[in-house]
């Protein structure tokens, strides 16, 4: 299974890298660069109201990491599970893992 990875300033939460497969999880092109440079918040709007915003911010805090499971249900995507987790690198900075959604 494909691995989305990306590392992330914890100071604005901007992303600083990422590999090609983390582009497959977002529906618009991101030409070039992909979205190194550009804010969760801005990538991901939903995240700051499902807390995981937050939890980002306390992985940054505490170097506690944070791991999440989600069952997603929509019209187009009946039953897929995807799984995310955040660590704090020696660095602080991010690390964002997301395997690639499957049944």
């Amino acid at each position: 299974m494909p691995v989305a990875l990306a590392v992330v300033d914890p100071r604005d939460l901007t992303v600083k890298w990422h590999n090609d497969h983390a582009l497959s999880l977002f529906p618009e092109p991101h030409p070039g660069e992909g979205f190194t440079g550009k804010c969760l918040v801005d990538l991901l709007p939903l995240a700051k109201a499902l807390g995981v915003i937050a939890k980002l911010r306390e992985v940054a805090r505490t170097g506690e990491p944070y791991h999440m499971t989600t069952h997603v249900v929509s019209a187009a995507e009946d039953g897929l599970t995807l799984s995310a987790s955040a660590y704090r690198l020696h660095s602080g900075e991010l690390l964002l893992v997301t395997g690639t959604p499957h049944r």
